[in-house]
């Protein structure tokens, strides 16, 4: 009888206790920053670009971590990043609007050069321009169906940013042919489920967004919903490939019309580059 009650009383103590962290457990999983790295090694990159390093962030949703952005920054600048790109949905009206992107933002600059291209909730809210605008102010490039070139120590690489397909502005020729001539070509796009059209165009290396790691992620084997894919969507983390194509998907920072994520920090990414 005394064991029954020993029973009794651990299963109503661990209950009561899982209770009692389940809401810690949860604010974690949408605030606990976690750290993906990849290395990328490509025959097309140049000597120079050996051990070029890129912090990938993406879908802020206006989120917040500490104050000031402090615990997001903090984490960035200690990749030592040589430029830091951004992918989409910095913004969200049904979070606040802007104001905390613009944060993290200016002090993204502060660390390496930034590039920003649009998501889908950017033009969503019809705000685009202003908020270029605004983010310009701050120091980022934005790259709207644009290539620059980057360079170090004399040689270079191209890298193109694409409008999200909500813009109806789709990428023009002279961006897809820049993409498909040398030298090796970084892309910018919001939408992983378009890795087809990258890999046509001939990208090597595609930074993407938007699947928000799948919302809820199903230990081994993967995430639940994502937009544009929806059930049991295929691309929502980590590198795929097609042909010669390398896409790196973020899970993303924050959250959109669903609140929660479950087993699916927020993520930043840093690639590094190497020469095969």
């Amino acid at each position: 009888m005394r064991k029954r009650w020993w029973f009794l009383l651990s299963l109503v103590l661990l209950t009561a206790g899982g209770i009692l962290a389940l809401p810690s457990w949860l604010e974690w999983q949408n605030n606990g920053l976690m750290h993906t790295r990849h290395t990328i090694a490509s025959d097309a990159l140049p000597e120079a670009f050996e051990g070029y390093r890129i912090v990938h962030l993406s879908d802020l949703h206006n989120h917040t971590f500490g104050e000031n952005q402090e615990d997001l920054v903090s984490r960035t600048a200690s990749e030592d990043p040589d430029i830091i790109v951004f992918t989409g949905d910095l913004e969200d009206e049904d979070y606040g609007g802007s104001d905390q992107g613009l944060v993290l933002m200016e002090r993204l600059t502060a660390i390496a050069p930034v590039y920003m291209i649009s998501g889908n909730h950017e033009w969503r809210f019809g705000g685009w321009d202003d908020l270029e605008q605004k983010i310009n102010e701050r120091g980022v490039t934005t790259l709207r169906n644009d290539t620059v070139e980057l360079t170090q120590a004399g040689e270079t690489i191209r890298m193109s940013g694409i409008e999200d397909p909500l813009s109806s502005i789709p990428a023009d020729e002279a961006v897809r042919s820049s993409i498909s001539d040398p030298p090796f070509h970084l892309l910018l796009a919001h939408r992983p489920e378009d890795i087809a059209s990258y890999a046509e165009w001939g990208a090597d290396v595609v930074f993407t967004g938007h699947a928000h790691g799948g919302q809820i992620r199903i230990p081994f084997i993967g995430g639940l919903n994502a937009p544009g894919q929806g059930w049991m969507p295929e691309y929502t983390s980590g590198i795929h490939t097609e042909g010669v194509t390398q896409m790196v998907i973020s899970r993303g920072l924050g959250n959109s019309t669903f609140p929660q994520r479950i087993f699916n920090r927020p993520e930043i990414i840093t690639v590094t580059l190497q020469s095969e």
